[in-house]
C-alpha cells in the first residue's frame, strides 16, 4: 500500500486559510490559489460543507462519474495528520495545523491527570468514566466564524449548520440543505459553516464499500444538487475531513510481551496513529520488538523525527501537542490497526471502516466548488 503524507501546501488547512484570507485579509499559511480565484468574485453567500469521511476514494467508489458532486470536483487535496475527525475538523474550524491546536487524536494522555482522555467526550478512554477536566479550556482556539465576524465588524453574518449535538441542530441531510437555503435567502453577506456525520458513521460500522454507504452518498449528492438549484449569488465549497479504508485485522500489543513490558502508559491517540510512552532504559528493546512483530504493517517514528518532518504541520507547537506525541508514534501503513487491552477497561468498538493512517484512501479528500451566479 503506497504511503500518502499530508501536503501542507495543498490540504484542508490551506482551504481554511483561503477563507480566512478572503474575509480577514490575514494569511496564516499558504492558500489554495484555485479557491482564492473563485472567492475574488465576491459572492454574497459562501457555504463550506464538511461531510465526515467523504474522501476521494469513498466518493468515487460509490458515486457515478456523472453524479453532481463528482462533476464539480475541482481538485484533490490532502487531510492533515492524522487523517481523523478530531484533528481535521479542528484544523478546518481554527485554520491551525494539528501541532498548533493540539487536538491530535481521539484519546490523548494528560500527564496532570495520569489518564488517557477522549478529547470530544471528556471521558477516560479505557474506563469510559467522566474526567474532571475541561478539554475545551485546555485546548482553546478561536473559531473561524468568530474571526470573520470580528474582522468584518459583523458585516458578514456567520452561521453554523450542524447535527443535533449543537443547539438547534439539523437531523437529516434534507434538513441541512433546506436550512442553508433559508440562510442564503437572508439579506446581507453570509458565511455558513456546515458539518454532517455521514458517511463516516455508517462506514465505521459496515465498511466503506457497503451498499448502505452508496445509498447515503446518493442522498447527499441528490440533496446538494436540489439545494444548489435554489441558490443564487452563492459559492458552495464541499470537502471532507478524511477518507476511510476497511480494516482487515487488528494487532493487540498484549500479545507481544516484549513490547508490552516497555510501555510506561497505555497506548493513546488513534488505533492507526498510536502514541507510545516508553519506560526509561527500554527504548532499544522496544525498537527491536517493534521491528520483529509490527514493522510489516506499521512504521515507527521517534518524537524528534515527527517534529523535524512536520508530520502534524508547521507553526509553534501547542504545549499539549508535545505531551500527546509521547516518545514515538506507531503509524499504520497497511489495513491493520493496533490496540491494547487494559484491566478494567470498557469494551472497545470493533469498527469495520477505519482511518488515521498513511494510506491515500484515508488521506485524500475532494475540493468541490459549485458557483451559483
Amino acid at each position: 500500500m503506497p504511503l500518502c503524507y499530508p501536503d501542507y501546501t495543498n490540504s484542508i488547512l490551506n482551504l481554511s486559510s483561503s477563507l480566512l484570507k478572503h474575509y480577514t485579509h490575514s494569511e496564516p499559511c499558504p492558500t489554495l490559489s484555485c479557491l482564492d480565484d473563485v472567492l475574488k468574485k465576491k459572492y454574497k453567500n459562501v457555504v463550506l460543507i464538511i461531510y465526515d469521511g467523504m474522501g476521494i476514494t469513498p466518493l468515487t467508489q460509490n458515486l457515478h462519474t456523472d453524479s453532481f458532486l463528482r462533476r464539480h470536483i475541482k481538485k484533490t487535496i490532502t487531510s492533515v495528520f492524522p487523517p481523523t475527525t478530531t484533528a481535521a475538523t479542528t484544523t478546518l474550524y481554527s485554520t491551525l495545523s494539528p501541532i498548533q491546536h493540539g487536538w491530535l487524536g481521539w484519546a490523548c494522555y494528560f500527564k496532570e491527570k495520569n489518564q488517557i482522555i477522549e478529547l470530544f467526550t471528556g471521558k477516560d478512554f479505557y474506563t469510559q468514566l467522566p474526567v474532571d477536566i475541561q478539554v475545551g479550556s485546555v485546548l482553546k482556539y478561536e473559531n473561524m466564524c468568530s474571526r470573520i465576524e470580528k474582522a468584518t465588524n459583523n458585516h458578514v453574518k456567520t452561521h453554523r449548520v450542524f447535527p443535533p449535538f449543537q443547539p438547534q441542530g439539523v437531523k437529516s441531510v434534507p434538513e441541512q440543505c433546506q436550512k442553508i437555503v433559508d440562510i442564503c435567502s437572508q439579506q446581507g453577506e453570509n458565511f455558513i459553516l456546515s458539518y454532517w456525520t455521514e458517511p463516516d458513521h455508517t462506514m465505521h460500522i459496515q465498511g466503506p464499500t457497503a451498499e448502505s454507504v452508496k445509498i447515503i452518498l446518493k442522498e447527499i449528492d441528490s440533496e446538494v444538487e436540489k439545494m444548489c438549484h435554489k441558490l443564487n449569488n452563492t459559492l458552495i465549497i464541499i470537502t471532507a475531513d478524511h477518507g476511510q479504508i476497511e480494516r482487515k485485522s487488528t494487532y493487540c500489543i498484549n500479545e507481544y510481551p516484549k513490547l508490552l513490558e516497555c510501555l510506561k502508559y497505555p497506548l493513546s491517540l488513534e488505533e492507526r496513529a498510536v502514541s507510545v510512552f516508553v519506560k526509561d532504559g527500554m527504548h532499544k528493546q522496544f525498537e527491536s520488538a517493534f521491528k520483529k512483530h509490527l514493522s510489516k504493517d506499521f512504521i515507527l517514528m521517534t518524537k524528534e523525527q515527527v517534529l523535524s518532518e512536520h508530520l502534524f504541520g508547521y507553526g509553534t507547537p501547542h504545549p499539549k501537542s508535545l505531551d500527546f506525541i509521547g516518545d514515538c508514534l506507531i503509524i499504520a501503513t497497511s489495513d491493520k490497526s493496533l490496540i491494547q487491552h487494559v484491566p478494567g477497561e470498557a469494551p472497545q468498538e470493533n469498527l469495520t471502516g477505519i482511518h488515521a493512517g498513511l494510506s491515500a484512501d484515508e488521506m485524500l479528500v475532494p475540493l468541490i466548488l459549485i458557483e451559483k451566479k
